[in-house]
């Protein structure tokens, strides 16, 4: 009866994993523990994959912000400056040799622009003489300046001291030294005025009776010197670069001496003489006192694409920079276009501003602004067309947007677009998503 029973008993099922070491489990919470774990592993990597697709997606964004930016589309090549030139003659051979005005000064006939010592010691004492006399007049300035006690007038005094900042921090900009020393002085010269306006006693007479001294004892010195005068007016340069004998300008080219005959004859300029003027070597010269700038009207001269110009006319004004020069950006005239049939274009460009950096130019390179759009600068690789619709995916917060662009020009890596902000189109400080796969309207980033 009992074995009967016990072969009634129902067979105990036996959990059976394969391994090389044949084992079975027969525990029902062992069995329990390993479903559950099994089906967390299900999940985990299962989380995982999303988790990876969604980070691989965004990895693949790089964002740039969209801001309103202006561009210049722009020509660059080689230029030759060509200008109505002659040296300064003197009749003395030795002597100490001073120049009196900087590059690029305006003289009139008959100014003195070079002084001849007969040492370098007298030079030093005619420097260190019109140092004081600077001095002299601005202390003298400072002692006949009437004291203000009505806070009403000291506005004005304020004014001038901030005009001084910004006068100073303009020729420290442009690297103008002889600029730097006049505004620097007028910048000292308001603040001690202002000073003086609101009540500050400012007393220099101990420093003038020192001054009025020292300069006495340069005058007893007894500073012997030349003048040499500019012969006719001009811009005076007090270095030659040797072209200004090799043309004149330019003997050898049938350039006239003459500013009236240069103008007429500059405009017949090609592009044989252009690369001839650019191929020229300079010739040596002695001349010790430097040249005159006799014409007022000078040229900027280059061969250049004729597709680049074609839509030039004679009498615009364009805009001209100096990349490795200290020369600031210049505004020119057309003056001439003289095409050669070759796909090439001599182009003149006249200017008339003069100062030590444009007196100094020759040979350099140019950059002619043909053209400025005003937009978004939007790379190539943002650009998507959407159902018919040129535009780009710009992410805001963590979603995806799309927003239509209208370029209003183009190059093969960048696109300017318009930047009206009109309603679905791109907008200022617009996050623009570059590059990216799997991107759409309305996705969820983050």
């Amino acid at each position: 009866m009992e074995t009967e029973n016990r072969k009634k008993k129902k067979k105990k099922t036996k959990w059976h994993i394969p391994t090389d070491i044949d084992f079975s489990i027969e525990s029902p919470a062992l069995k329990k523990a390993l479903l559950i774990i099994g089906l967390l592993l299900v999940l985990v990597l299962a989380g995982y994959h999303i988790l990876q697709s969604a980070n691989d997606s965004l990895l693949d964004i790089e964002t740039v912000t969209a801001v309103k930016t202006e561009y210049v589309k722009s020509l660059q090549t080689e230029a030759f400056i060509v200008r109505d030139e002659r040296y300064i003659q003197g009749g003395q051979n030795g002597g100490y040799v001073v120049a009196l005005v900087e590059d690029g000064t305006k003289v009139s006939g008959n100014d003195s622009v070079v002084n001849i010592f007969r040492s370098e010691s007298d030079a030093q004492s005619y420097f260190n003489l019109q140092a004081v006399e600077s001095d002299i007049a601005y202390y003298e300035n400072i002692q006949n300046t009437a004291v203000v006690n009505t806070l009403s007038d000291i506005s004005s005094y304020d004014a001038r001291v901030e005009d001084g900042i910004y006068a100073l921090i303009g020729a420290i900009d442009r690297k103008a030294p002889s600029q730097m020393s006049e505004y620097t002085d007028a910048f000292r010269a308001a603040v001690t005025k202002r000073n003086i306006a609101v009540g500050n006693r400012v007393d220099v007479s101990e420093t003038l009776s020192a001054l009025y001294a020292q300069r006495t004892q340069l005058r007893n010195k007894q500073i012997g010197f030349t003048s040499i005068p500019a012969d006719v007016a001009g811009y005076y340069v007090n270095s030659v670069d040797g072209y200004e004998s090799a043309c004149g300008v330019y003997d050898n080219m049938a350039f006239a001496q003459d500013s009236e005959k240069l103008t007429a004859k500059i405009k017949t300029v090609d592009t044989a003489t252009v690369q001839s003027l650019l191929e020229l070597k300079p010739t040596e010269s002695n001349s010790r006192y430097g040249k005159l700038i006799t014409g007022f009207i000078w040229y900027i001269v280059c061969n250049v694409p004729t597709e680049s110009v074609s839509d030039f006319y004679i009498g615009q004004r364009l805009q001209v920079s100096f990349p490795d020069e200290l020369a600031n950006e210049i505004e020119v005239k057309v003056a001439a276009m003289n095409a050669d049939g070759t796909g090439q274009t001599a182009l003149v460009l006249s200017a008339t501003a003069m100062d030590a950096q444009y007196a100094n130019l020759r040979k350099v390179d140019v950059v002619i602004a043909l053209e400025t759009y005003t937009g978004f600068k939007v790379d190539q690789t943002a650009m998507r067309v959407v159902d018919g619709e040129n535009g780009v995916y710009v992410l805001l917060g963590n979603v995806i947007r799309f927003r239509k662009v209208e370029s209003i020009y183009s190059e093969e890596e960048f696109h300017i677009v318009d930047a009206s902000g009109q309603s679905g189109y791109l907008k200022p400080f617009d996050e623009i998503i570059l590059g990216g796969t799997q991107l759409y309207d309305g996705k969820l980033v983050r």
